[in-house]
């Protein structure tokens, strides 16, 4: 699914097909922000979907990548920060190997109508919809969220 197919679905249910109330701009930054979330969601569920690998040899000093959400598991990694870049050392002073880290990742972001959505589930491309929906407009989520019952109610 294309940026553009999913905008137009998100353009149906806001009713601005005449593109008056949301540039493709705005839409796009609403994705993005969508995209974090459900990549955050996923992390939390320990998805594998959004899983990758990094490698840290001996005693370098790795950035930390940009997409970078949490560890998959624990590793004797310590995180510091060189002129302000966040870096990535092994914990022992005298390991010479590799140490090859699993971790959760955000989904990359879009930045035109022609690119592809980041998720090829289905179910995703949905959440993905109802948070652009919420980041559009958060009255949505509020309402969303009030109409939702609590337990024992």
């Amino acid at each position: 699914m294309t940026v553009n197919e999913l905008l137009i679905l998100a353009r149906q249910r806001l009713g601005d097909m005449q593109k008056t109330m949301y540039s493709d701009t705005e839409l796009i930054y609403c994705l993005n922000q969508a995209i974090d979330r459900v990549s955050a969601e996923l992390a939390n569920n320990f998805d594998p979907e959004i899983t990758q690998t990094m490698v840290i040899n001996g005693q370098e000093q790795v950035k930390r990548p940009d997409n970078f959400i949490s560890f998959q598991g624990q590793y004797p990694v310590q995180l510091n920060y060189n002129e302000g870049k966040p870096m990535m050392q092994h914990l022992d002073p005298e390991f010479d190997g590799e140490l090859e880290i699993r971790y959760f990742a955000t989904m990359n972001h879009v930045k035109s109508l022609s690119d592809e959505i980041p998720f090829t589930r289905r179910m995703f491309q949905k959440q993905l919809l109802t948070y652009i929906l919420y980041e559009a407009r958060p009255s949505l989520e509020q309402n969303a969220t009030a109409a939702t019952p609590k337990a024992g109610e």
